[in-house]
């Protein structure tokens, strides 16, 4: 059942190719997203930025704290994470631990959104189509890994060229 249901996604060129399956339902093979799908989609771009913000609004901290210990110039090399987040504090403030937050924020919300979106997207479009409940998460798994690579791969470009100047 598993492989017939790889072979019943991989068949069908843009969701159209009815014959490739003989229980594909006419909601996955609808052209035109309803409504209610597209709201689906936007709520799903939504919660997934908002995860993702908070996820580096919760760890960016401790990213600082790795970064200035790792830094070969640094003078918190030698200091323990606790040592090196104290010294943060009294020389900077609070404000130093989110100091940089804006571009890895942007960056992983529009990840963390395609994401959540693709993945719910396509296996709401295979369970429709009665695809086996495994074959269709391990499918979303994949397309929506492939679609963040739209996201993740230009702007880890941008921040190496960033770097290099």
């Amino acid at each position: 059942m598993l492989f017939r249901s790889f072979w019943c996604v991989a068949s069908m060129a843009y969701w159209e190719d009815a014959t490739a399956c003989n229980d594909v339902s006419p909601v996955f093979l609808s052209p035109k997203p309803e409504s209610s799908q597209a709201l689906m989609v936007i709520k799903d771009l939504t919660a997934g930025s908002i995860a993702g913000m908070a996820g580096v609004v919760v760890g960016h901290p401790l990213d600082i704290v790795k970064t200035r210990v790792q830094a070969t110039t640094s003078s918190m090399r030698s200091l323990s994470t606790l040592g090196c987040l104290r010294m943060i504090l009294q020389r900077e403030g609070a404000q130093g631990m989110w100091r940089g937050i804006g571009p890895p924020t942007f960056a992983v919300a529009w990840w963390q959104g395609t994401v959540f979106a693709s993945y719910e997207l396509t296996f709401n479009k295979l369970s429709s189509a009665n695809v086996d409940e495994d074959a269709a998460r391990l499918c979303a798994g994949l397309v929506s890994g492939a679609a963040s690579c739209f996201i993740t791969v230009p702007t880890d470009a941008v921040k190496k060229i960033g770097r290099a100047s």
